[in-house]
């Protein structure tokens, strides 16, 4: 049987892998990278896309994890990935948003990619446990507020 701590590093682990900044002010943990979006514009941001970013998460997140599990002596262990994924138009800007759920490790984690100038930015939100992570407030929120400059209000 897995740890919770071992399951909380790995997540932690797994989601520094993709960024450069850190906020935890609660169950929550909120990260952001930023990259050259290499000609990439909200324009581009359509169906395909969407996919692209939930397929490619997806792919990166079970090769880090299998290979994070198999370092820790589970070279047998299974990462199951449940995705989802949305467009959210807010003040102008197309956020794309990929949701993952380890539906075996109570974990979940949120992607938002969106483009700002020639940045590609990716706010990287993970909580080790099965409720959804809150877009609208929290942790989340507030990092998706600093990298793009807009809040996610609620429905």
């Amino acid at each position: 049987m897995i740890s919770k701590n071992y399951l909380r590093g790995l997540a932690l682990a797994t989601a520094l892998i993709c960024s450069n900044a850190l906020a935890v002010n609660d169950d929550i943990t909120a990260l952001a990278s930023i990259q050259d979006a290499e000609g990439v514009t909200q324009s581009d941001f359509n169906l395909d896309m969407l996919r692209a970013f939930e397929n490619h998460t997806v792919a990166t997140m079970k090769e880090k994890m299998s290979s994070n599990l198999r370092d820790k002596g589970f070279p047998n262990a299974k990462v199951d990935i449940v995705p989802s994924s949305v467009y959210f138009d807010v003040s102008g800007k197309r956020l794309a948003v990929v949701r993952l759920k380890h539906p075996p490790y109570a974990l979940n984690q949120v992607f938002v990619f969106g483009v700002v100038g020639k940045e590609l930015r990716r706010v990287v939100c993970t909580r080790q446990a099965a409720e959804q992570i809150p877009l609208s407030y929290g942790s989340c929120s507030k990092k998706i507020e600093e990298v793009y400059g807009i809040k996610l209000l609620k429905n």
